[in-house]
């Protein structure tokens, strides 16, 4: 198996390669505790026939923590990083192959809501809810969680493949009271409009605001994030300016104690301010204190070259996401409506 400056495993990517149908089947009977160690020793292999996508990953935190903490404290974090990056896929697994009755009690046990008022306070005005997070934590559990608690989703997903169209169909009509609608853009010419009709319906429409090489970037204006000047993305502000809509953030942290809890703030206020900081400011200062607080949990260290490698002075070495790691783009932008 070719392990050069790429490797064979990284054209394919670490997503479709701990998604291996095998897996999927394992999800069926092996209790989660061993389907994350599991998915640890895979990661592991993935990682060692891809050494220049780790030492990306390495010197990426090393550009981004290297000022707030000691080369012993930075090895710590490069190593529970790593395990933060395998427990996500276990958790990506969890969520979309094992069986839902025990999906659904695992999640109505293991995770809390805190600051859910906010949501329900911005669904009141019934302009719909634009939900801001980021590659941290547990996000894969986010919509079947909203599910859970009783919101109804409108999901907007371009499927890989046929199958996994009606794989989800299928898990979704299992899944009884859990009311989630798919709505499948590569029959949409514009996934905009179909963003804004869910918030005119009253809907949730997620978004992440960490998708570096899908940022609308507007040369005038710089946000800052990590401690340093980046682009002003204006995904966000063209899509409330476009519906009027309430914008919350939501972390999906892991907790010490093995348990979830999804933490909601607000990024929007209901009168507006002269001066107010513009909703991706808001959502970057949010995220970098969680990455702050506990940088294993973020998972798009890889992609963080979009923002960090000018500092190496490297331009070329960034490893685009592979198709089946990227999100929904709305228009050049990622975005999920549930």
């Amino acid at each position: 198996m070719k392990t050069g400056k790429s490797g064979l495993l990284g054209r394919v990517g670490i997503s479709r390669f701990l998604q291996w149908r095998f897996n999927a089947y394992l999800m069926w009977a092996l209790p989660y505790k061993w389907m994350r160690a599991y998915i640890r020793m895979l990661g592991k292999i993935y990682f060692y026939l891809n050494q220049k996508e780790k030492q990306i990953i390495r010197r990426n935190i090393r550009l981004a923590l290297g000022r707030y903490n000691s080369e012993s404290s930075i090895q710590q974090l490069i190593q529970r990083t790593f395990r933060g990056i395998f427990t996500h896929y276990s958790e990506k697994l969890f969520i979309g192959y094992t069986n839902l009755n025990r999906t659904f009690q695992f999640l109505r046990k293991n995770v809390s809501i805190e600051g859910l008022d906010l949501l329900d306070e911005a669904l009141a005005q019934k302009k719909g809810v634009i939900f801001v997070t980021g590659h941290y934590g547990a996000v894969e559990f986010l919509p079947t969680v909203l599910g859970l608690a009783g919101y109804t989703l409108t999901m907007l997903l371009r499927f890989k493949t046929k199958e996994l169209k009606r794989s989800l169909n299928k898990r979704i009509r299992d899944a009884g009271d859990v009311r989630i609608t798919l709505v499948d853009v590569t029959e949409s010419r514009n996934v905009m409009f179909e963003a804004v009709k869910a918030l005119k319906n009253n809907q949730i429409v997620i978004t992440e605001c960490d998708e570096f090489e899908k940022w609308r970037p507007c040369k005038r204006r710089h946000n800052r994030f990590l401690g340093r000047e980046v682009q002003f993305d204006r995904s966000l502000e063209l899509l409330q300016r476009r519906s009027k809509s309430p914008a919350i953030m939501g972390m999906f942290k892991r907790t010490p104690d093995g348990r979830y809890r999804l933490e909601l703030h607000r990024l929007t206020s209901s009168e507006p301010q002269e001066k107010e900081e513009a909703i991706s400011q808001k959502a970057l200062n949010i995220l970098e204190h969680y990455i702050l607080e506990a940088p294993y949990q973020w998972y798009q260290w890889k992609d963080a070259s979009y923002i960090l490698a000018p500092e190496a002075n490297e331009t070329c070495d960034q490893i685009p996401a592979t198709e089946e790691d990227r999100h929904l783009p709305l228009e050049d932008n990622p975005v999920h409506a549930f």
